[in-house]
């Protein structure tokens, strides 16, 4: 497993690891979020997909032995590459020994067992299903997260959903407005001279999604741009990459206090298509001093 696989599971002080979790159950967390605490909701995507099965492991299920005789994860016991007992059924697998202290603080819960229901082999059109929040259906015209954006009534702000990505993920496309960028600094135009043309072009189009998106997008890199010099710089070290730059961006955005509700980062590389296996396969998470300060990075950020 490349060594980044590891560095989102403190996402941003969430303190919760998501394997595949349904819509319904975020949808609620996001909203408890909001609610309760005036937290955002960090929602990290996982491209390709891991192996559950092998990161926490049900090792009192004899199943999971008879099922995967050459790439199950060895029952705790003394000795290397085996599993870490969490509760006498589960185990983590040994490369995520750091998170145990975590999860007996009960600062870390695990939902097992809570994927897609679609049998679909594709990791495309998996992936599909989880951003829309629709298994086995691929029309739905916008993503889970941005139906929360559209159901749940808060303040109006641009940067209520935020996607620190290339480009605008399928799980924030639809009626919500809903912001991508890849950095704060980045968020403007670089020829100034074509803001007013480009702002006049979204105020008259006929097509309402489009006039709503440009409205938006333009009050957000005003608003952005009047405070940019008071959103304070991060004081944590996030290690190099798109992954870091993303929690980075996130964990600023936070701190703005620009009303953000629900923030999107993704983190690729989970494809395990050959040479899957135990304690040691492809799957194998890798311990990485510079992926431990980026855990901690997000959590010392937000706090601070």
């Amino acid at each position: 497993m490349n060594p980044s696989r590891r560095s989102f599971l403190k996402s941003t002080g969430l303190g919760f690891l998501a394997f595949g979790l349904p819509p319904s159950f975020l949808v609620r967390a996001a909203g408890a979020e909001q609610n309760a605490r005036g937290k955002s909701l960090v929602v990290v995507f996982q491209r390709g997909g891991m192996d559950g099965l092998n990161v926490v492991v049900p090792f009192k299920d004899q199943a999971y032995y008879a099922l995967r005789p050459t790439i199950a994860v060895k029952e705790p016991a003394a000795g290397e590459e085996r599993g870490i007992d969490l509760d006498g059924y589960f185990a983590l697998h040994p490369a995520l020994a750091p998170l145990k202290a975590i999860y007996d603080k009960r600062q870390l819960a695990i939902i097992h067992a809570a994927g897609s229901p679609d049998n679909s082999r594709s990791h495309f059109d998996s992936q599909d299903y989880m951003e829309l929040g629709t298994p086995g259906t691929k029309s739905t015209p916008e993503g889970w997260l941005n139906r929360y954006l559209s159901e749940k009534r808060a303040p109006d702000s641009p940067f209520r959903g935020v996607a620190v990505s290339p480009q605008m993920p399928r799980t924030l496309a639809g009626a919500a407005p809903a912001l991508s960028m890849s950095s704060i600094e980045e968020f403007r135009l670089r020829n100034l001279a074509m803001a007013g043309p480009l702002e006049k072009l979204y105020t008259n189009s006929a097509d309402p999604l489009f006039r709503q998106g440009g409205k938006s997008l333009f009050e957000a890199m005003a608003r952005l741009h009047a405070i940019e010099s008071r959103i304070p710089s991060s004081t944590a070290t996030y290690s190099a990459g798109r992954f870091g730059n993303g929690l980075k961006q996130i964990a600023r955005l936070i701190k703005a206090d620009v009303g953000l509700e629900v923030a999107f980062t993704e983190i690729e590389g989970w494809d395990t298509h050959v040479a899957e296996g135990g304690a040691s396969g492809q799957s194998r998470c890798v311990h990485n001093p510079e992926v431990e300060r980026l855990e901690e990075a997000g959590r010392q950020e937000v706090d601070s």
